[in-house]
């Protein structure tokens, strides 16, 4: 099946659900659950270091308001609840990303899905961890060995959390053993279905540098109105981010279900 063919699936898939899909794709990213294996690191939106010294300068002057005073607490009170997601996503995080392969599985075969779909699997919650821990490392000593070996690594593992959930009773290191068996030939097609989402990524990267923009320019200190504009600017744009990340992990399981079904296929044939 071609690309397109994985996207037009998800599209058609999607339709109607886009609400639970994305609300899905959050709950799992904030507890360290993907299966879409995108670089996630953006680089070079903190522009130069004169920038930063603007931006810091102008927080800190904000910072000394009574209003400033409540983002502060606010700011801390988010750092608790990040600290909080980290030890969730390191305990939970294999197990929803097991979860999120069902949900994702069942939505491109016309099942039912719903959000709870992502803590149906916490009764693998310690075989969801290993396969976490395991395929980091794996990824992580092939990059010692150098950049490149470590990225197709990830590409090579990248069916683990399917087959996983589509074998409970298989080891971890045999479903990892299975994505790469599964993968051969095709990571090239996996890395040609990520990229085609990245144009839509950098619309909402560009608009997120326009809100940093304005942030540094003081625009959304001095002015109300720009204030408004702004947070609504990166409100957008955020939701765009994740209403694409949201159609990529759809289009990932189409690629799954697809690749499966041939390599069944060819199976028959050679018995």
């Amino acid at each position: 099946m071609s690309i397109s063919g994985y996207k037009d699936i998800a599209l058609e898939k999607l339709n109607g659900k886009w609400f639970s899909a994305v609300t899905a794709q959050l709950i799992a990213m904030f507890l360290g659950a993907s299966v879409f294996f995108y670089n996630r690191k953006i680089y070079g939106v903190y522009g130069s270091n004169a920038e930063n010294e603007e931006v810091v300068n102008a927080i800190s002057n904000y910072l000394d308001t009574p209003a400033g005073s409540m983002l502060l607490i606010w700011f801390l009170l988010l750092i608790g609840i990040g600290v909080i997601l980290s030890i969730l996503s390191l305990v939970m995080g294999g197990a929803v990303s097991l979860g999120y392969a069902k949900y994702n599985l069942d939505l491109v075969d016309g099942k039912h899905v719903s959000v709870k779909d992502l803590f149906s699997q916490l009764n693998l919650l310690w075989k969801g961890f290993v396969m976490k821990l395991l395929t980091m490392l794996y990824v992580l000593l092939w990059t010692f060995v150098f950049v490149i070996p470590g990225i197709v690594k990830s590409y090579a593992y990248a069916m683990t959390p399917y087959i996983l959930y589509e074998n409970p009773n298989m080891s971890v290191n045999d479903a990892i053993s299975h994505s790469e068996d599964l993968m051969e030939g095709k990571k090239m097609k996996l890395f040609l279905l990520q990229i085609s989402f990245w144009g839509w990524q950098i619309l909402c990267m560009m608009i997120m540098m326009l809100v940093k923009t304005c942030i540094v320019d003081e625009m959304i200190i001095t002015d109300p109105k720009n204030t408004v504009m702004a947070f609504f600017v990166a409100f957008l744009s955020g939701v765009g981010y994740w209403v694409i990340y949201a159609y990529g992990e759809a289009a990932t399981a189409a690629f799954y279900r697809d690749i499966t079904t041939v390599k069944a296929e060819q199976s028959e044939l050679i018995i």
